[in-house]
């Protein structure tokens, strides 16, 4: 009876799952840094809009505390009240587009849980390919093949 090399099996069994369980720690590693990478630019964002809308908030303060009926009605006045008014929409309009992005990396954080998961799996399924074919090498092959060399010396 023909006996088959098992060693390089074993050892590709095992390698493999050193592998498996590498790409899966960088996958989850990488998807966190992303995560964190997008959630640290929209915190800035919010940021940029708060301080945003408190200038403006006081630039309507300072204006309508100063204002009185001979300048409310000025074409200067109008103009200003114009410019707040639209800088205030665009504040708003900025505010909308940040509850999206918000939005966004919920759905975004809600899959990368269910990634984690499975490549958590898969990671403990390299764990067990790598315990097995270096096992299996070791004790099927290995073994037997010191002790022929310790007969031969």
């Amino acid at each position: 009876m023909i006996s088959l090399p098992t060693d390089n099996l074993y050892k590709f069994i095992a390698i493999s799952g050193i592998s498996l369980l590498i790409f899966c720690g960088h996958l989850n590693w990488n998807t966190q840094q992303t995560l964190l990478q997008k959630l640290e630019d929209i915190e800035t964002e919010v940021d940029v809009l708060s301080f945003q809308q408190t200038t403006l908030d006081n630039d309507l303060k300072k204006d309508k505390d100063t204002t009185n009926k001979q300048r409310s009605n000025s074409p200067i006045a109008i103009s200003q009240k114009k410019q707040l008014s639209n800088i205030q929409n665009e504040l708003q309009i900025k505010g909308i587009l940040l509850k999206g992005k918000a939005k966004s990396l919920r759905r975004i954080t809600n899959d990368s849980k269910n990634l984690f998961v499975f490549t958590t799996t898969i990671g403990t399924i390299g764990i067990l390919m790598a315990f097995f074919g270096f096992f299996m090498w070791y004790y099927k092959v290995q073994v037997h093949h010191d002790r022929s060399i310790k007969k031969i010396h």
